[in-house]
């Protein structure tokens, strides 16, 4: 009786920490300040320094990875939290689904109850 509760409790711990994210995150347009760097061989990502406007305004630059035959000036998405800084991507919903049914698991697993 204690480990499906156990499971119910982590699988509404994981779904509140996802609406959290849903909520503190969002995405913005980034430009390139430079051409990037060629990627490896047979490799078309690489990192690039980007510029994008933080939502109460303020200009920020950091480095993430794009498409290495992208030009200066081209327009990429980028993640933010509400401050502005760069993270990463949500979780899709299939993804955000199978953590929460791992979670509920490992609980479930290492929840030794009294009947």
């Amino acid at each position: 009786m204690c480990a499906p509760l156990a499971g119910a409790l982590a699988w509404d711990a994981v779904g509140d920490a996802r609406a959290q994210q849903c909520h503190d995150r969002r995405t913005a347009t980034a430009h390139l300040v430079a051409d990037p760097e060629p990627g490896g061989r047979g490799i078309a990502r690489t990192r690039a320094t980007v510029r994008w406007t933080a939502p109460e305004g303020g200009r920020r630059t950091d480095r993430v990875p794009v498409d290495d035959r992208l030009a200066r000036g081209a327009s990429v998405t980028v993640w933010i939290e509400a401050d502005g800084s760069l993270t990463s991507a949500l979780l899709g919903p299939a993804a955000s689904r199978f953590d929460a049914a791992v979670a509920g698991l490992a609980v479930t697993g290492a929840s030794p109850c009294s009947p």
